[in-house]
Order: structure tokens, then C-alpha cells, then sequence
């Protein structure tokens, strides 16, 4: 647990000389050395280089140093951050989002079950848009092939 909040924090500090160095590159070296400490946590071998492997065990690593934030925190001061704290990966993938608005009601439906295609999308956003934009256009052609 202590080497994926290591590696949370080396990740973060990349992050932030990639946004805010002037210089042209910046060197991961240190990032990538813990991030490989981290193997043994999940048990995943890199072998196939699979970008969406690699996604899942990031997305891991991160939601387990949340975890281990979250239960540091209860340790310490047993009233009320445990009701409050609140993993970020969690709100991130258990939230919900409107998939359709109609006059009388809306239908909500978790982030994580929605097919959302990056495909020619530059971030989040734009996929959530295009979902959107793409789902009023399927209903306002059936709704011209009904009337």
C-alpha cells in the first residue's frame, strides 16, 4: 500500500513538471522505477504491453492509494472522516450522468455503463458530447420516422 501512494505522489509531481516546466522533455525515470516497484501489488505481468492493461493497474494503483488515504485518516481521527471521506476514483466511476431529458422526467444511468467512444475526442468532454449530441440525433430521427 505504501509503494502505490509512493507512486501516486511521483505521478502527481510528474504531472505537475509537465504542466507548469518550461523545459522541452521531461524525465520519467523516477515515476517509471516506482511504478514498476508496484508489479507485486496486483499481480500483473507486463508482458503484452497492452495499453489498456496498463490503464486498469494505474487506475489501480491510484484508487488504492485513495484507500489507504482514506483508512490513514480513519486511524487518526475516529468521529466523522470516516463518513466523510469520499475515494475520488469511486465518484468518478459510480457517478451518474443524464443519458436522457425528457419534459416530465430525466433518465440518469452510472458513468461506467455508458459506451463512451474517444475515439476523435481530445478529452473526456468532447466524448461525453459527442455521446450526447449523437443520442439527440438517434431520437430525433425516430422520432421523424414515427410521425
Amino acid at each position: 500500500e505504501q509503494q502505490a501512494i509512493s507512486f501516486t505522489e511521483e505521478l502527481r509531481d510528474l504531472f505537475i513538471l509537465m504542466l507548469k516546466s518550461p523545459r522541452c522533455s521531461i524525465n520519467p525515470d523516477r515515476a517509471l522505477k516506482k511504478f514498476k516497484n508496484t508489479r507485486k501489488l496486483c499481480g500483473i505481468d507486463f508482458s503484452h504491453e497492452d495499453c489498456s492493461e496498463f490503464a486498469i493497474h494505474l487506475i489501480d494503483l491510484v484508487e488504492l492509494a485513495f484507500e489507504t488515504v482514506g483508512k490513514n485518516l480513519t486511524n487518526t481521527d475516529n468521529r466523522t472522516t470516516s463518513m466523510n471521506f469520499l475515494n475520488p476514483i469511486n465518484t468518478l466511476v459510480t457517478g451518474e450522468v443524464i443519458v436522457e431529458r425528457n419534459e416530465h422526467k430525466s433518465i440518469r444511468e452510472a458513468l461506467r455503463q455508458i459506451n463512451i467512444q474517444m475515439i476523435d475526442s481530445t478529452n473526456l468532454y468532447d466524448g461525453l458530447e459527442t455521446l450526447w449530441l449523437g443520442s439527440a440525433d438517434e431520437s430525433l430521427s425516430s422520432q421523424q420516422v414515427n410521425d
